[in-house]
């Protein structure tokens, strides 16, 4: 708009001179005769100044009319993205304090995390009876991975006892029911009960397919349970197997399941924590990815905050959630691939069921790759 300015001023000036100089023709014409032409007499003089200046005035008035509804059309435009731009700044600070409204939601929640430690009489004076907060996650996974190795042992179980084929059940199923076993527990309302002569219990999400598993698993969470209460570090048992040196002769296998130090009673279920947690996570980062483009063109910067706030064992609780019955749409929107939510998960954490590079790949369609530990390999081989 300044330049706009500037400019009229010129023109108005120069405008300005030329109608200075039209006043001192009258002077000049009757002072003096041009080309033996005598312009004393006024009829003349006023002819020929209106014959002259007529048109010339015609053409001035033309064009500043034309540079005033020029100079309004770029005020008007001016003004149109003044708005729009003022527009766009409050659809921004709406958008974030939104977001930010969701981060505190999400950080509180984490807060309030709690669950009353289970061997209270072996802590120290100074220690909590109650394990809160982030610190909690870490036991999550401890628990996740014990809930998987029993799943797999039960399986084992079923197969040396040969009621099922090796392939019966897939890696995927085995650690659909170590899931549920983590977040339902074996103490819960989400049973039904099967028509099984032993009247054993199914998972109400699950179909009749995974009822000789169940039927294995749960007795012997109950004995891990038991081990866990007298504080042994493994549970030990033997189960059929086929000998290896002698193909298909019976043999037995010593197997065995190491018991994390987890700090509060296994197998109790986390639906009442997770359930919440992961809906809000969900709805917080579709919040971000939904946004119109043309109001918040860098998504991929909000989405890094929401990720900042996760440790890596909740990034890591994040991808089995999201691979089990209850996260579908993580997989299905992309947010763990395109969107790279567990950029920071440590693959040697999540070592167990479904891999995340065998399911994920290494890299999303943007050709970037999903997990940091991969970029940093990469810079030392270079």
């Amino acid at each position: 708009m300044k330049k706009l300015y500037e400019k009229l001023w010129f023109w108005f000036l120069i405008f300005l001179l030329l109608i200075v100089i039209v006043c001192f023709f009258p002077y000049w014409f009757t002072s003096r005769s041009f080309f033996n032409l005598d312009f004393n007499k006024t009829g003349p003089i006023g002819d020929t100044i209106g014959g002259i200046m007529g048109p010339f005035i015609a053409i001035v008035a033309a064009f500043l009319t034309f540079i005033a509804f020029w100079v309004q059309y770029k005020f008007n435009k001016e003004q149109i993205l003044r708005f729009d731009k003022q527009e766009t700044d409050l659809k921004v600070e709406r958008f974030e304090n939104r977001f930010f409204e969701l981060l505190k939601l999400h950080r509180d929640n984490v807060q309030e995390f709690e669950i009353v430690r289970y061997h209270t009489k072996h802590l120290s004076e100074n220690e909590d009876t109650k394990l809160t907060g982030r610190r909690i996650f870490v036991s999550m996974v401890d628990e996740l991975r014990l809930s998987y190795r029993t799943v797999e042992l039960a399986n084992k179980t079923l197969i040396g006892q040969d009621k099922v084929q090796e392939d019966y059940y897939s890696k995927k199923d085995l650690f659909k029911v170590a899931y549920l076993l983590f977040f339902d527990g074996i103490a819960t309302d989400k049973f039904i009960r099967t028509n099984n002569p032993s009247d054993s219990l199914r998972y109400k999400v699950l179909g009749k397919k995974y009822d000789l598993l169940l039927l294995e698993l749960f007795p012997l969470v109950e004995k891990i349970q038991t081990c866990f209460i007298r504080r042994e570090e493994e549970y030990k048992t033997y189960i059929k197997c086929k000998d290896e040196i002698v193909p298909g002769a019976p043999a037995q296998s010593l197997e065995r399941i190491a018991i994390p130090k987890i700090k509060y009673y296994p197998f109790g279920g986390h639906n009442s924590r997770l359930g919440h947690y992961f809906r809000h996570l969900y709805q917080m980062v579709k919040y971000v990815i939904k946004q119109d483009e043309r109001v918040i063109n860098n998504k991929y910067e909000y989405i890094k905050i929401v990720r900042a706030q996760l440790s890596n064992y909740e990034q890591v609780l994040l991808y089995y959630n999201s691979i089990s019955v209850f996260g579908k749409a993580w997989l299905d929107e992309k947010y763990l691939t395109e969107w790279r939510m567990i950029k920071n998960l440590p693959l040697y954490v999540a070592n167990f069921g479904p891999l995340p590079k065998d399911l994920l790949g290494e890299f999303n369609s943007k050709g970037e790759r999903l997990f940091e530990v991969d970029e940093v390999s990469n810079e030392v081989a270079e």
